[in-house]
């Protein structure tokens, strides 16, 4: 039995006629043309509603099982990412400690290294413009600033984790920015245990 579709029927009588004006043609729009349109007619079985009622148990259950894959997939996801970023605060941590240290480290040595050119050139250097040059240098090799934005991102994905949403794009944006800051912290540190880590 032929089902006709009345309203597509119409919609695609309204689109060609419009289009036959648009080109500016004298003939009307046949019906042999809006029958040919998808959606216009359409076969209909006696046994749809049986055959839909034996599909749709199936199909329920296909659907509700891959909901509960996706859920099970999701929470391993965020189960792995909350160890990870466990481990990279814990690293962080380690940093911050590290690079205080190595700014005192390193103004020692610097401080070494200048009193023994002095004592070649038997020259004086001013004790002041001495701790200020060291001072500025620290302040270039700080990284207290990446580390306090790196526990942000960290909190953030946290944030994002706790939500039932898609969040894949943010994430995105978040895993880039902790990369600028680590690789900020590698470049400015004057350390080489804080740049391997």
């Amino acid at each position: 039995e032929l089902c006709v579709d009345i309203q597509a029927a119409k919609k695609a009588h309204a689109a060609l006629d419009e289009l036959r004006r648009t080109l500016g043609l004298e003939k009307a729009v046949a019906l042999e043309l809006v029958a040919a349109q998808s959606g216009v007619l359409r076969a209909r079985r006696d046994d749809d509603v049986a055959l839909w009622m034996a599909l749709a148990p199936a199909l329920d259950e296909a659907l509700d099982d891959l909901c509960e894959m996706r859920v099970r997939e999701g929470q391993a996801l965020a189960d792995d990412i909350t160890a990870r970023l466990l481990r990279m605060q814990e690293r962080v941590d380690d940093i911050e400690a590290a690079a205080k240290l190595s700014v005192d480290d390193w103004a020692a040595r610097l401080d070494e290294r200048v009193k023994k050119l002095v004592a070649k050139a038997r020259v004086e250097v001013d004790a002041e413009r001495m701790a200020t040059e060291v001072a500025l240098l620290a302040d270039r090799a700080d990284v207290t600033e990446e580390i306090v934005r790196l526990r942000s991102h960290f909190d953030q994905t946290r944030v994002l984790l706790s939500q039932d949403m898609a969040v894949g794009r943010r994430f995105e944006f978040l895993i880039q920015e902790m990369g600028r800051e680590v690789n900020t912290i590698g470049s400015k540190s004057q350390s080489g245990q804080i740049s391997s880590w």
